[in-house]
């Protein structure tokens, strides 16, 4: 949770990414838009990586129970992670019904995360303090 980019900023980037994941298109963006939505999506993924790596340390430490999720912090992880390999390679990989629900899936539990960090970022940081 060091990341400079705000967590409000990468929830909104990792949701415009479920909408466009759930409307089956991509929104037309222009250059620096897309840029700033990059930015969102990478620190989004920073930040589920760092939870992931320290969520031993943040269960015993902070006062507020870590997120119970029916998606693995490894799938959220790459579910972001895909979708900013697809944004930067310049073309939306076409995928089927079923792989577009799974990845939709694992974004909408990755932004469900990260609103989890945002409600409980003072009690971690302040927990971790100690």
């Amino acid at each position: 949770m060091t990341d400079k980019i705000a967590l409000f900023r990468q929830i909104a980037a990792v949701e415009t990414e479920i909408k466009d994941r759930s409307a089956g298109a991509r929104s037309r963006l222009d250059r620096s838009a897309s840029q700033r939505q990059c930015d969102g999506l990478e620190a989004g993924a920073r930040t589920l990586r760092w939870l992931q790596q320290n969520e031993a340390r943040i269960a015993a430490a902070a006062p507020c129970a870590l997120p119970s999720c029916a998606v693995s912090m490894t799938r959220q992880v790459t579910a972001v992670e895909t979708e900013l390999k697809d944004r930067r390679s310049g073309a939306r990989a076409k995928l089927s019904s079923a792989a577009a629900v799974y990845q939709r899936d694992g974004l909408e539990a990755a932004a469900n995360t990260l609103r989890w960090l945002q409600q409980n970022e003072a009690s971690i940081k302040g927990a971790l303090r100690q």
